[in-house]
């Protein structure tokens, strides 16, 4: 079968925690990463960003695992979190563009 990319992480402590959950629930899955070169970033020449690929058909048990998992972190929100000082058209954006976001972003 083929592996396509579900997610891109340019934080590896995100990837990790979704490898684990991914390997728990006994979901295959491969990570490419790649060193992008970026002329924005005067101070490094490269940004890592790592890709998580599975199977198209473990994407919908892969949102739910996310969700299921995020949603128990939800009441332990710290009162200065950024998304919370958000204007409603600023939200708004956040749920047209969850590819944009972090999961535990959009669900909040």
């Amino acid at each position: 079968m083929e592996y396509i990319t579900y997610r891109k992480y340019n934080d590896q402590i995100l990837l990790v925690e979704m490898l684990d959950l991914l390997k728990q629930n006994g979901i295959d899955y491969i990570v490419d990463d790649t060193a992008n070169f970026d002329i924005t970033y005067t101070t490094s020449e490269t940004r890592k960003e790592f890709r998580l690929k599975l199977q198209k058909d473990d994407f919908k048990k892969a949102d739910e695992l996310l969700l299921n998992a995020y949603s128990k972190h939800l009441n332990e929100v710290d009162s200065n979190h950024y998304l919370l000082e958000f204007s409603n058209e600023e939200l708004i954006d956040v749920l047209a563009k969850p590819d944009e976001w972090s999961q535990f972003d959009y669900l909040l």
